[in-house]
Order: C-alpha cells, then structure tokens, then sequence
C-alpha cells in the first residue's frame, strides 16, 4: 500500500492496520483499524506462541481466587486412585 501523508509517500505492508496517533482515522485511501489485543485475540492464545500466557494463567487466576478468599496455606494430596483392603493394608 502506498499513501500520502503530507509532502511525504510512504509505503506501508498490508499486516500494518494500525499506527499509533491514527486510530480510525484514514491515511490516502486506507482505513485503518484498532489492532486486537494479545490478550483478545484467540488464534494467537491457542497457537504455539501463546503457551507461556496459557501456563502463566494457569498459574495466576488460581493465586488470584486464593487471595479473594483469603487462602493463605493449600495441601495437596497426589496419589493413586485405586485404595487396597483394610485387611491387606493392617496386614502390611
């Protein structure tokens, strides 16, 4: 794309939607548009790049919810699902 922006012709690729100072507002015969947040845009969330805000996330809300309700200490139990007899465990 090609415009003109006072005396000056600047050449601009089409990935460029948006210049900072010029939201909405038009440049030559170009509309420009509001670029979409990182944090709004969900082809770029759920592609490869986007995993490290995934697992920050992941991490943070829960730290979050912890706070509002004033969750100072956790315990977490990790073991397996499958529980033997009493009688086989008082004969261990």
């Amino acid at each position: 794309m090609c415009a003109r922006l006072g005396n000056y012709s600047i050449v601009l690729p089409d990935a460029i939607l948006c210049l900072r100072g010029n939201l909405g507002q038009t440049l030559g015969t170009k509309q420009f548009h509001r670029q979409i947040k990182a944090y709004e845009d969900l082809r770029f969330l759920e592609s490869k790049d986007g995993r490290a805000l995934r697992i920050l996330a992941e991490y943070l809300e829960p730290l979050s919810r912890f706070k509002r309700y004033g969750v100072r200490d956790t315990i977490v139990f990790m073991g397996s699902a499958r529980l033997i007899s009493r009688q086989m465990a008082e004969a261990r």
